[in-house]
């Protein structure tokens, strides 16, 4: 029997998704930085969202060892979704140079993170902090674009990125459709899973015109 079966398969459905988005990425034409981190960005969030279901369906009791360690694993992967934000909006912002310095910046952010939340407090809303902080810095960069070359993939990444910030209100308001047969964060995963979309639509269109980084 599965404990939260609408979170659970609404996750699992973000796992289908995500893996997916990123193989077709990962097999798509060409090989660089970017690339590598929108990839990294869809994988983490399959990965993360595999253990995260697999948590609310099945291991519920929080005392537990296994639901104990899953939750330490989904929130590490999140810190993961959280770095390729940074990585592909420091592609979009800055020149090759200084994108490799905010980058350095954020991996030092994300082993940080990492520590707090395996020596100190893994609460989901520390995940949520970082997650959106790298999310409003890829809006910026996807804004960015779009005011320099007014590109239509542009705009899709927004709507991607702002969809994904809604969703994360959703999430933390604890908003849902009904609190009994479709909560707050199968309504999250929901509006995440669109977002997310939108967001594959756009790398795919900045990946194939090759036009995100500037070099000096």
């Amino acid at each position: 029997m599965i404990a939260e079966p609408d979170v659970t398969l609404t996750d699992y459905a973000l796992v289908v998704e995500t893996f997916l988005l990123g193989l077709w990425l990962y097999r798509s034409r060409g090989s660089n930085s970017l690339k590598a981190w929108f990839v990294i960005l869809f994988w983490s969030i399959s990965i993360a969202a595999l253990v995260g279901g697999t948590v609310h369906g099945f291991f519920t009791d929080p005392q537990s060892t296994i639901a104990t360690v899953s939750w330490l694993l989904t929130m590490i992967f999140l810190g993961l979704t959280a770095l390729a934000e940074y990585g592909i909006a420091a592609y979009l912002l800055l020149t090759q140079r200084s994108a490799n310095i905010l980058i350095g910046c954020a991996v030092f952010v994300f082993l940080l993170y990492a520590a707090v939340v395996l020596f100190w407090n893994p609460t989901f809303r520390i995940a949520v902090i970082d997650y959106v902080g790298g999310l409003i810095l890829l809006l910026i960069g996807f804004l960015r674009l779009y005011l320099r070359d007014r590109s239509r993939a542009a705009l899709i990444g927004m709507a991607g990125s702002l969809l994904t910030l809604l969703a994360s209100v959703v999430q933390q308001a604890h908003i849902s459709i009904s609190p009994y047969y479709f909560n707050h964060n199968a309504l999250y995963h929901l509006l995440e899973a669109v977002a997310l979309f939108l967001i594959y639509q756009a790398g795919q269109s900045i990946l194939r015109t090759a036009i995100p980084v500037e070099n000096p």
